[in-house]
């Protein structure tokens, strides 16, 4: 009622929550995103159709319902952070937030974890210990564990995906209109907001999964590991060891603590391993850095220009975007190399480097350049396939070009193209160094942006734009290697077959 009111009033669609003061950004924005509902009057109208669904409060009153009548059900008593059935919530309340209390309350009927804080086994519960903790037959107790914190991932992710990237994210719904009758607000560039981000959720994952692995012995210090390694060294690995007697173990010439090293590790490899806790750690501490965030602001603007066909600003942006990101990944090496079989930072990374090729394919330059190189192949080797081979050849010049666009921005690059102009122009080189210096770098008696192409195509940083991450031909060192680019190729095939 509130908003039919505000649409018949022609003021603007800025609404309250009923018991605080963020506004329905959140609701707003995958409304008019997803469902394509452009207009007050349609999300007014989606209120009204939807005003009869399961809620949490009595629709009379505007109070919370008993907890038995409310929807989605949550805990009697939620646990530090977490809603629970007296708990107000706003539109930013989703599945994930209603999952996470869940988890976290299942977590109570848990033995306690090691206090010792190494890797163990499901305990073997004696005594009155059978009666008081439960565990679970499946998954596995390390894996029932994690449960939270993996929801605290998915909702980082989402919130992401949906452009809500930190706290100074906003959305504004009249961006794109061509006239006033599109108009939602009649103040200009009036935003719509929402109290969580992505980097606020992505801290608090990262604290989450920190914590977990802490308290189960996930991630011992290479102190610790050596020490391990000392005491466990010559013992077999056999699971009867570890229940041996202590006079069944001096027989085989083994003690306690030995066997108990031989343990740690092995467990530590295998829970590690089907935890994935490595991938989670980093990928969660990388995400909520400033600068990774800056990176995937820079994309999400790109792909935000793009699908509006503006062209120019989407490729600038594309090449900005991807060039932040890389240097973050350089930040947090962990997450780019070694993070685990998921691969996701180079996933983003090559859709964010195809997008800006395609935009490339459409320019004129580059498919006259291929005509261009065409004719010359075809001068020397009789080809009849031609819109084939000049496809391929304008994709060949549309990705060096993305890969010069991008890595043009790099610090290094534009450092030392200026370091070299300087030092052309600076009074006191002398007249054979600097000779020297344009016999090497004849571009840099032609000005800045010739010389830092140049930089990128002929000389020293040419593997960059290749999108090497060193000087060096080694695929591993690639920032997407061949083996990613070759899966997610086969994925998309699958998903344009299931289409068809």
């Amino acid at each position: 009622e509130r908003l039919r009111r505000l649409v018949e009033q022609g003021e603007t669609m800025r609404v309250y929550v009923p018991y605080g003061a963020e506004w329905y950004g959140y609701l707003m924005r995958r409304l008019a995103e997803q469902l394509n509902y452009t207009r007050p009057e349609q999300i007014v109208q989606f209120l009204e159709d939807n005003r009869q669904v399961p809620t949490r409060y009595d629709r009379q009153t505007d109070r919370l319902l008993a907890p038995e009548q409310q929807f989605p059900v949550l805990p009697l008593t939620g646990m530090p952070g977490r809603p629970n059935s007296q708990s107000e919530t706003d539109d930013s309340f989703d599945a994930f937030l209603a999952a996470g209390s869940w988890y976290a309350y299942s977590m109570e009927p848990l033995p306690p974890t090691p206090s010792d804080k190494l890797p163990a086994y499901s305990p073997n519960l004696q005594g009155y210990a059978k009666f008081k903790y439960r565990i679970p037959k499946s998954p596995m107790l390390i894996l029932f564990r994690q449960a939270e914190p993996r929801t605290m991932t998915y909702r980082a992710e989402k919130l992401g995906a949906e452009g809500w990237l930190d706290a100074t994210s906003k959305w504004y719904p009249d961006k794109r209109a061509d006239s006033e009758s599109e108009r939602w607000f009649t103040t200009p560039n009036t935003a719509l907001e929402t109290p969580v981000s992505s980097q606020l959720e992505f801290q608090k994952a990262y604290t989450a999964w920190k914590e977990h692995a802490e308290n189960n012995g996930l991630s011992l210090s290479l102190e610790q590991l050596v020490n391990f390694g000392q005491l466990a060294e010559g013992v077999p690995f056999d699971n009867s060891l570890y229940t041996m007697s202590d006079e069944e173990l001096t027989v085989r010439g083994l003690d306690r603590r030995r066997v108990k090293a031989r343990e740690v590790l092995h467990t530590y490899e295998q829970q590690r391993s089907v935890t994935n806790i490595e991938f989670f750690l980093t990928n969660s501490e990388a995400e909520r850095d400033d600068s990774v965030i800056k990176a995937r602001k820079l994309l999400w603007d790109a792909k935000q220009e793009d699908k509006a066909g503006n062209k120019l600003p989407a490729k600038k942006m594309y090449a900005e975007g991807i060039n932040s990101f890389r240097a973050a990944l350089t930040k947090f090496p962990q997450y780019h190399r070694k993070s685990g079989a998921t691969q996701k930072a180079e996933e983003d990374l090559l859709e964010a480097q195809e997008s800006l090729v395609l935009l490339l394919l459409q320019d004129p330059e580059v498919d006259a350049q291929a005509r261009k190189q065409f004719a010359a192949f075809q001068g020397v080797v009789p080809i009849f396939e031609e819109d084939a081979v000049r496809q391929n050849l304008a994709r060949e010049s549309a990705s060096q070009a993305a890969g010069v666009l991008v890595t043009v921005l790099d610090e290094r690059v534009m450092k030392r193209a200026k370091e070299l102009l300087a030092t052309v122009a600076d009074p006191k080189t002398s007249a054979a160094d600097k000779t020297s210096l344009l016999t090497k770098y004849p571009e840099a008696a032609v000005g800045y942006d010739v010389l830092v192409k140049a930089l990128v195509t002929k000389y020293e940083y040419k593997h960059l734009w290749e999108f090497m991450s060193e000087n060096s031909t080694d695929d591993a060192n690639r920032w997407v290697m061949s083996s990613t680019r070759t899966g997610m190729a086969d994925r998309l095939r699958i998903l344009a077959q299931g289409q068809k």
